[in-house]
Formats: structure tokens, sequence, C-alpha cells
């Protein structure tokens, strides 16, 4: 196949070794890309890394990185860029200029994407821009508990992290700040990429509303950072008395089933994307139970597997399919 998603998929068994698995190496031109790359407005020295649209690179289901792009390089100091050995189909690049220390983030970062037909490409211009802001607003809806002497801050700090789905091995992608509730805070020297969101330090009873960037979803879709003005704020709503799932998992003689690995996901996540971002998952103790964190009001399936389920596309596929044997909970 000439893409992932028309790739023929290999299942193999617990030890199984598969034989006679033949694959055919298709003859295709050899193109080239031809061009300029900018840091801001003028023509620089930057480094490029050019892979498919579809990456075979980057961030795993689990959170570890895998691969590497397929073509990469530095332009000359003009900023011109030539890079030839490509196939017919739509590429990704990326561009950066590294900062000023070993561990510092690039200092300019940009991506780009271009197609490739029968014939070279040429006059491309691919720009870098500089690190970005990104403002948090954290609302609570309802009212806040007083404080008392015994407790003097009833709601503790959130923890807020962001992570680089392209370049998370850069240090400076990735944010690890508290902010109080309600509260603000800033990010600083973000690059302009694409960037998941995990909220931790939820008080009891709370559960998170909601969570905006430019009046879009982003609890079950990416940030994506630079896509707008600068200081475009990220909002995020905390909700008060949420809910919780009960599970009481028995085998087929009705006997309690431990060591049983439970998911929770929302009724309306109808994609692997959108379960595999808000999905909950735990696994039952020797009497079978198991009881959820807090969580929003609103329908969920719950599924029991015997094994854990990862954030890969796999994973995720069983568990949609599992949904027409689950009755759904309402919290």
């Amino acid at each position: 196949a000439t893409s992932i998603e028309g790739a023929q998929v290999v299942t193999l068994g617990d030890g199984e070794i598969r034989e006679g698995l033949d694959i055919p190496v298709v003859r295709a031109p050899s193109l080239c890309i031809e061009g300029h790359t900018l840091a801001g407005r003028a023509p620089a020295a930057l480094n490029f890394d050019i892979s498919t649209e579809t990456p075979a690179f980057g961030q795993s289901g689990n959170g570890g990185m895998y691969g590497t792009g397929m073509f990469y390089g530095k332009t000359g100091p003009d900023g011109a860029i030539r890079a030839c050995g490509l196939t017919p189909g739509t590429w990704a690049i990326h561009v950066d200029q590294p900062g000023a220390g070993f561990r510092d983030p690039p200092a300019f970062f940009g991506t780009a994407t271009f197609t490739l037909t029968d014939s070279d490409l040429r006059d491309v211009t691919i720009a870098a821009g500089p690190r970005v802001s990104l403002p948090v607003e954290v609302t609570l809806d309802g009212p806040a508990p007083a404080a008392t002497p015994d407790n003097p801050k009833p709601i503790p700090d959130l923890t807020i992290l962001l992570q680089s789905l392209v370049y998370a091995q850069h240090t400076g992608d990735s944010g690890n700040n508290k902010v109080s509730v309600p509260g603000s805070l800033l990010f600083e020297g973000l690059l302009a990429d694409n960037y998941s969101l995990t909220i931790r330090g939820l008080a009891p009873g709370m559960y998170i509303e909601s969570a905006t960037y430019e009046n879009t979803d982003v609890l079950r879709h990416t940030i994506p950072l630079g896509s707008s003005a600068d200081n475009t704020p990220l909002r995020i709503a905390i909700g008060e008395n949420g809910g919780r799932i009960q599970v009481a998992a028995t085998d087929n003689d009705s006997n309690p089933a431990d060591d049983i690995f439970i998911t929770v996901f929302p009724a309306d996540a109808i994609t692997e994307a959108d379960v595999a971002v808000t999905y909950t998952t735990g696994i039952t103790d020797q009497t079978g139970a198991w009881k959820s964190g807090v969580i929003a009001p609103g329908t969920y399936y719950v599924i029991a597997t015997p094994t854990p389920s990862d954030r890969s596309p796999e994973a995720i596929g069983k568990l949609l399919r599992a949904r027409v044997r689950a009755d759904p909970v309402v919290v």
C-alpha cells in the first residue's frame, strides 16, 4: 500500500511465526522539492524534516516515541532547501531553528504540507514562526466553598499539562503548571504545534465541564496553538457535584471477577479519537469491585475486558465494537 490507511492488517497470535508474507515494491519516479525557508519574515538556515503526511513517526498511544522522519537536513544560510528522492503523494515538512543552548527549545518552528504528482515542486516557501504564549483561564461553574480556619483553601490548585504531539522531544514544548480555581496562568515559549491537554488535581466532587480554545472543544481534540492570534486564551470550566460509576464484575458462574479491566467512555464518543481522549479505566479488586473517579453527568458505556485498553486504534476499535453488547449507564 502507499498509505497506512490502505495497508493490509496482519494480526499475530501468541507465539505465532508467520511465513510467506510477500511485500511487493512499486517503482515510482524520484521527485524533488526546492524553495526557501523563513524565520519570521527573513530567510534563515533551518533544520528540516520531511515525512509522509500520515506520519510513520511520532508519539504512540501510551506516550512513547517511535520512528524518525524519512528525509532530514539543514538549509543553506540563505534558507535555500532542496530535497530529492521523494515519491508522488502528500508530504509534511517541519522546520526549526535551534535554541541558544543544547536543551533550549527551537527559537523558530513551522510546518507545512505539499503534494507531488508527476514532476518536481519548485519555489516552495516554508515559514517558521517564533515561540508563542498561551493564557489559561479557569472558572468554577457554581458557588465556591467558603474558606475556614481549618480549611483555608477548600479547592486545591489544578495542574495543567500540555504535550506537543510532533516535537515532544523538545523540553520547552510541555508545561507543568498549577492554577487556582478560579484563577489564571500563562504558558510562555511554546512552539506553534498541536498539543494535548491533561488536567490533574480535581477536588472531590468536581469534574472538567469544558475546555475550549477558539471556541473549539479541546478535551477531545488537540489545541492548534499558533492557529490564532498570540495570547488567545485556553478556557477551562470546572463543574461541581459530579458522579461516579461503581462496578461489580462477575464471571459466567456469577462469582466475583477480580483483576478485570474496566473501561468507561461517554456514549457520544463515536470515533476512535474521541474514545482515546475521554475514557477512564481501572482494574477490579478481589471482590470484583471497581469505582471510577468523579466524572461529568451524562451517559456512558462500561466495558469489561481481560486485558488492559490502551490508546492504539486497534484497542479503541474493540471498545467501540463492544458497545453493541453493553447497556448505557446514566450518571
